[in-house]
């Protein structure tokens, strides 16, 4: 049985994929905890900055562990639950979030896909 594509020889290159969304996901999230870390908010509180310099550090780290493919599928399931409360803050009009929502849901989708798909190649992780 022959599948009707327009380029069946593309689906030789479907294992990278993965590898693909991993590293777009792992540049994203570096960068946006790189944002953070640089964030200087107008504060209510002495800690604010403190906080966002934490969390960037923190965000940061989930894009590193993703670019060495360690622990993709957790980071996938945190990155996709980050990205529907930025979907919820982005509707409350929130300050922080500076991508529309659209991206954010296509953040999450690429995220969710990882926890199926697996890391892809040139990865810690097993491959699924």
């Amino acid at each position: 049985m022959h599948m009707l594509s327009l380029f069946p020889q593309f689906f030789d290159w479907s294992w990278y994929v993965p590898f693909f969304f991993r590293l777009f996901l792992a540049w994203y999230l570096f960068a946006a905890g790189w944002v953070l870390t640089k964030t200087k908010e107008q504060d209510q509180t002495p800690d604010t900055p403190l906080a966002w310099w934490i969390l960037g550090i923190l965000v940061m780290l989930l894009g590193g562990a993703l670019l060495a493919g360690i622990w993709v599928q957790l980071i996938g399931i945190i990155t996709f639950s980050l990205s529907v409360i930025a979907i919820y803050f982005r509707r409350k009009g929130a300050s922080f979030t500076h991508e529309g929502k659209k991206f954010y849901l296509l953040l999450g989708l690429v995220a969710l896909s990882l926890v199926f798909l697996g890391p892809g190649p040139f990865a810690v992780d097993l491959p699924l």
